[in-house]
């Protein structure tokens, strides 16, 4: 199963970094279950378009669901989830105020991504036998062991407030700069002015 998984992992990565047009196999819901690191039922709230890249430099969407039911490793009390979308051909594409089933895997570091490749799907178009099987799943999963505090959540609040504080921070820096300057100015200033000092009263004592 694992073995599996692996393909399965760097087939997706494999379409995710070359663009190329993605093929897929159907899962079925128990397997879709076991792989899948974070499921959930969520509503989009925002997505924040091309603001983030990814290792190789590409942009990457954020799309950020409100939970309304979770399945495995999510629960409503959390609020936001953050989705990462790498814009390539394995993307699921989602829209604002529509409600989905997400089936997303972890990729480190709080980062969950999901692709067409999985059971993700609209709630409309999710198959009622297959929802009713994920409930099933999820009310044998145990989930003592998992943190909930790893998610990484990116809203365009929070986004917004760390590019004022970075602008802010580039702010005070430039100013720092500038002072350096000027105190490297009035420094050299001195020294010349000491030098050109010394050079007069020289030349007025060999004069004298």
């Amino acid at each position: 199963m694992k073995i599996k998984l692996n393909i399965l992992l760097i087939f997706l990565f494999f379409n995710l970094t070359t663009g190329v047009a993605c093929s897929c196999f159907e899962v079925q819901i128990d397997s879709s279950f076991n792989y899948s690191s974070l499921i959930f039922k969520g509503k989009v709230k925002e997505i924040i378009k091309g603001k983030f890249f990814n290792y190789q430099g590409y942009t990457s969407d954020i799309v950020n669901f409100e939970i309304v039911e979770g399945f495995k490793k999510a629960k409503v009390e959390q609020g936001i989830v953050s989705i990462i979308n790498y814009n390539s051909s394995c993307d699921f594409l989602f829209e604002e105020n529509k409600e989905y089933i997400v089936f997303a895997n972890d990729l480190g570091y709080g980062h969950y991504s999901t692709s067409i490749c999985t059971k993700t799907a609209e709630i409309d178009d999710f198959h009622p036998d297959d929802l009713k099987r994920l409930k099933e799943l999820s009310k044998n999963w145990i989930d003592d062991l998992y943190n909930y505090q790893d998610l990484l959540v990116v809203e365009k609040v929070t986004y917004n407030a760390l590019i004022k504080e970075n602008e802010d921070q580039n702010a005070i820096i430039e100013e720092q700069k500038g002072l350096l300057k000027l105190i490297i100015y009035l420094i050299v200033g001195v020294i010349l002015s000491v030098i050109i000092f010394m050079i007069v009263a020289n030349k007025a004592k060999t004069s004298h």
